[in-house]
């Protein structure tokens, strides 16, 4: 791929961006964000700067849109909005996620010319054919975290934005697939009042810090995990968002 235009519709994960910076032969990229993830412009500025502190140099711009909450109608005009605005640009490819697709169809009708490329793994295919013209690197855990304006200090406490979340230090923190997996573990005892008092402090600073997690950058960018904490964690989050079952860890 040489002088490629590439468009990366951005849906619930922002790996796929780290993803696209390191295609060769891009030589510059736009990125298609959705109004509901993005509201606060600051919050732009800070993943494009970070992507420049992760010494990536291909030229990065951004456009808006209603993503796929808007519905489909609603959806397709902020589309076709967006697609007038930008004057003559045309991609050259289009970048496929699973959580794009109603996006990407929308897109595909408005540049018939442009690739449909999609991420399998490590390896990039162009569509339909499923040829295979890169392999990429692993995402890298402090890569992904510096994209969401995250930051994760060697006693594996949080800071999100620039200050520290109030959270206990994590357990572990890990990519899986193309986001990453945030787990807490209570492991100081939940027999005495002042345990089960302190275990339910822990869990109410847990759930506070995944609430705040998920207002600065939406709801698919996180798996999140919450060990030892008992039913003090059901009532600190919701349980369809943070997995409290051991079994399920890995």
């Amino acid at each position: 791929m040489e002088g490629v235009r590439l468009l990366v519709p951005v849906g619930g994960s922002r790996g796929n961006i780290l993803q696209a910076c390191k295609l060769d032969g891009v030589v510059g990229i736009h990125l298609l964000l959705t109004r509901s993830l993005f509201p606060n412009p600051d919050t732009v500025k800070r993943m494009l700067q970070s992507l420049i502190d992760l010494g990536f140099e291909t030229p990065v711009s951004v456009g808006f849109i209603d993503g796929p909450e808007a519905g489909p109608v609603g959806c397709r005009d902020s589309i076709n909005e967006w697609k007038e605005s930008g004057g003559d640009y045309v991609p050259d490819q289009i970048f496929v996620t699973g959580s794009t697709l109603l996006i990407v169809a929308s897109l595909s009708r408005l540049f018939p010319s442009a690739d449909l490329i999609s991420l399998r793994r490590h390896e990039v295919l162009r569509l339909p054919e499923e040829e295979l013209i890169s392999i990429l690197d692993p995402v890298e855990i402090n890569e992904y975290l510096a994209l969401h304006g995250m930051k994760l200090d060697e006693k594996g406490n949080l800071a999100l934005d620039g200050h520290k979340l109030v959270a206990p230090p994590l357990d572990n923190c890990v990519m899986t697939g193309t986001k990453a997996t945030l787990t807490w573990r209570w492991t100081s005892g939940c027999e005495s009042q002042d345990e089960k008092k302190a275990q339910k402090k822990g869990a109410q600073l847990v759930g506070s810090s995944i609430k705040e997690i998920i207002e600065s950058v939406g709801i698919g960018a996180f798996g999140f995990n919450a060990f030892g904490f008992g039913h003090y964690m059901s009532n600190s989050s919701d349980p369809k968002i943070v997995n409290t079952a051991k079994e399920e860890e890995e």
